[in-house]
């Protein structure tokens, strides 16, 4: 497993608690550590590089359910 899909693990086990107190907001952490949540992506990821520097981390938006992104594309 890559450092992305362990991050995405640790965030997915903390989503039922930070859907309690933060939900829409923006949750920053890594494994083995617990996620702490900002009001924008901005502050999230600059906590984030304080904190951990060049090691990999996560910067999540707190919502039951993720919104797809839809990228156009043209077959002509």
């Amino acid at each position: 497993m890559n450092d992305l899909e362990e991050n995405l693990k640790a965030f997915e086990v903390q989503l039922p608690r930070l859907l309690g107190t933060d939900k829409g907001r923006f949750a920053v952490g890594r494994v083995g550590d617990e996620f702490s949540c900002w009001d924008t992506f901005g502050d999230a990821y600059q906590y984030g590089c304080k904190i951990y520097g060049l090691k990999p981390f996560l910067v999540k938006m707190v919502e039951r359910f993720e919104r797809p992104i839809f990228i156009g594309y043209s077959a002509a």
